[in-house]
């Protein structure tokens, strides 16, 4: 045997490339130290045997920046300085002859049958510059000790030696030293985070007690047992329950276990005794949250998938499994799952575990949704007849308009079962051929016009609904605005209909006429702040601009060759608060409105066919004018002879010569009256409870 020192050992396999082709998340900044404690178990479990679990031993020492310093002063907090590597220490076998012989051996099989794949150390070279090992064994009738630096580039075994020694105590020393760029910051730094990660990635090994005592050391010499740690706090803790999957049999471990730092509930899916894939727990269980809250105490759960059939297909890096995620049925072999299977299995395993306390949060969150439906957004009420089950589904914690979109999405979901079940009422129509099967059909259709009506009411209801969130923000900007002025004319012509736009612009979902009159909605063309030599069926029009220029019948595309037109509609809209009306002739809203009227009757119209329309007798206009109460606007309404109706908020008047009707009506009252015929509407639908805004 050789003691020569400082001699050079080669790897029989590419460093460079190894590494290149090993991958490891940044996230996954311990796991170099999960590798090198998994090895330590197995080298103890080769010394010892079923005794493995008495008398073996780990201990994990922290390394810190200044640890000299951290050393003499004990009252400096050691977690305030970043970690930058660490040292396990094992009472194991040794890195005899055998062991480092497979440990120069790429993807060597020596310890296959543990799930290990000889890719550990290379693991570690991926987020530490250098893997330091010391290791004391014994061969044959002596003792030796093995010293060598492993490094991310060939021959990758540096400052190798091996000397004689006369201690018969056997065991290796790996310290990963230096965190490569990127993983350092993912590295917790306190104590108690790292040891709980520690046992959360061996978890498996504390569940079945196959771990030997791990003591986790600083380097103020704080430390902590972790495997009294477990048996102390998470051992009482643990359930336990069988599921299959096709012929595999698992098994869900669940813990609830203390709230830590940026923790969450999580699955993981565990083979040979790792953790090889982990989610979150409450990405497939939303009522679960992100933590839960008893006796003042936060928690989390995290179970644990564990089975034969992950054992066997654990991949080789043992960050995946090498079977589909998903795939369609035709797609697997026989006998093959899904990671989506095992997942959809486990989960549901686990809400019967946990089913005492969903049950209550269940409860208590569709209440409060029912609360939401019932005071805010009545539309979705059938919602809790027909879907109760999947409004219990949506996530927790949702309110206002985020809860209604989810709530959107089952209303969409109903309305399209509804269809399909309607077409398939027609086929069953067809095909029927006796009495018996006609008397069921009819029980059944029954209940899909039932569905169906309960589906028509609730997109009546949205759209009620949706008018009063149109009430309410005129209302608002009707008011003085917090920099103390008004809202512009504008503005509010805009909550009516977009300003410069015809009515083929605009669909019927994003003009509000019925604010006005209902009637106004169903108009066959409509200018909005249009110059009338812009509105295409007007010929030689002037520059001047009517807010609202609505014909009533068929304006460029009538049905009828000489079909004549039957009203024409004006509209007006003034600034909220303004008061500097001017009564002179010409000068005043009333005889600007009249201009239009005047323009329009002796201009040149088209039809869809380019020719002039000469209007009849029987063709009218009517004009609003719509503003706020004003002194100064009160005199041109009497000097022009409106007449008051009883609600002192609306003034008439017809004028023979242009056969137009006036009728000028305040904000307040326009807004008073919608919502009396909005409230209406709510009132026919049976929801009783005008929503609140």
């Amino acid at each position: 045997m050789s003691t020569d020192k400082h001699t050079v050992e080669t790897l029989t396999t590419s460093i460079s490339g190894k590494l290149r082709n090993t991958n490891l998340a940044k996230r996954k900044a311990l796991w170099p130290l999960f590798e090198v404690i998994s090895n330590s178990i197995h080298a103890i479990e080769e010394r010892f045997g079923a005794s493995a679990i008495e008398k073996g031993k780990i201990e994990v020492r922290i390394q810190r920046p200044g640890e000299s310093t951290l050393l003499e002063n004990k009252g400096i907090d050691q977690e305030e300085y970043p970690v930058v590597g660490f040292t396990v220490q094992d009472n194991g076998v040794g890195l005899d002859n055998d062991n480092y012989q497979s440990f120069k051996t790429s993807d060597s099989e020596k310890k296959s049958e543990k799930g290990a794949k000889g890719l550990g150390r290379f693991v570690c070279l991926k987020a530490f510059k250098t893997v330091e090992f010391k290791s004391a064994y014994r061969d044959g009738q002596a003792n030796y000790i093995r010293q060598f630096n492993f490094k991310a580039q060939n021959p990758g075994i540096f400052e190798y030696s091996v000397t004689p020694t006369e201690s018969k105590v056997t065991g290796t020393s790996v310290s990963l030293t230096e965190f490569r760029d990127g993983y350092q910051k993912y590295c917790p730094r306190r104590l108690d985070e790292i040891g709980h990660k520690i046992i959360d990635h061996f978890l498996i090994h504390f569940l079945t007690d196959q771990v030997p005592e791990i003591r986790l050391v600083d380097v103020n010499l704080l430390e902590r047992n972790l495997l009294a740690q477990y048996r102390e706090k998470l051992k009482p803790t643990i359930q336990s329950r069988d599921f299959t999957v096709g012929d595999e049999a698992f098994t869900i471990h669940l813990i609830k276990s203390d709230l830590h730092r940026n923790e969450t509930h999580h699955i993981y899916y565990c083979g040979n005794g790792r953790s090889v894939i982990d989610e979150k727990l409450n990405d497939h269980i939303p009522d679960l949250g992100s933590s839960i809250e008893e006796d003042g105490s936060k928690y989390v759960y995290k179970a644990y998938v564990t089975g034969t059939y992950l054992d066997d297909h654990v991949g080789t890096e043992r960050t995946k499994f090498e079977f589909p995620e998903v795939a369609e049925q035709d797609e697997l072999d026989i006998g093959e799952v899904t990671l989506s299977m095992i997942r959809d299995e486990a989960v549901r395993t686990i809400e019967v575990m946990l089913s005492s306390y969903l049950d209550k949060v269940i409860a208590r969150k569709f209440e409060e949704y029912s609360n939401h439906i019932g005071s805010s957004a009545p539309q979705f009420s059938f919602l809790l007849k027909y879907l109760p089950e999947k409004v219990q589904r949506i996530k927790p914690g949702m309110v206002g308009s985020k809860l209604d979109i989810e709530l959107y999405k089952l209303q969409q979901e109903f309305a399209i079962e509804v269809k399909e079940e309607g077409e398939e009422f027609l086929e069953l129509a067809n095909d029927i051929t006796e009495g018996e099967e006609y008397l069921t059909l009819v029980a059944r259709y029954e209940e899909f016009i039932e569905k169906l009506n309960d589906a028509t009411k609730s997109q009546l209801a949205s759209y009620v609904v949706h008018r009063k969130a149109v009430i309410d923000l005129l209302d608002k900007f009707l008011g003085l605005q917090e920099n103390g002025s008004f809202m512009t004319e504008e503005t509010i012509h805009n909550i009516f209909f977009p300003i410069r736009k015809e009515s083929d612009e605009v669909s019927f979902d994003k003009q509000n006429l019925w604010l006005l009159d209902e009637r106004l909605t169903y108009h066959h063309y409509l200018a909005s702040e249009k110059k009338m030599s812009q509105v295409a069926v007007i010929e030689n029009g002037s520059d001047e601009r009517p807010d609202l220029l609505i014909s009533k019948h068929r304006f460029a595309f009538v049905e009828q060759e000489n079909e004549p037109y039957s009203t024409f509609v004006i509209v007006e809209f003034k600034r909220p608060d303004r008061n500097d009306y001017s009564w002179s002739e010409g000068k005043n809203p009333i005889d600007q409105i009249s201009d239009y009227v005047d323009e329009i009757r002796n201009g040149k119209i088209r039809d869809r066919l380019g020719r002039v329309v000469n209007f009849r007798s029987g063709t009218y206009f009517y004009a609003f004018l719509v503003c706020d109460r004003a002194a100064s606007l009160d005199r041109i309404l009497r000097k022009r002879g409106f007449s008051p109706m009883p609600d002192g908020e609306r003034y008439t008047w017809f004028n023979p010569e242009l056969q137009t009707m006036y009728e000028v009506v305040t904000y307040q009252q326009l807004l008073t009256d919608a919502r009396r015929r909005n409230r209406m509407f709510f009132e026919k639908l049976g929801i009783h409870k005008y929503p609140v805004g």
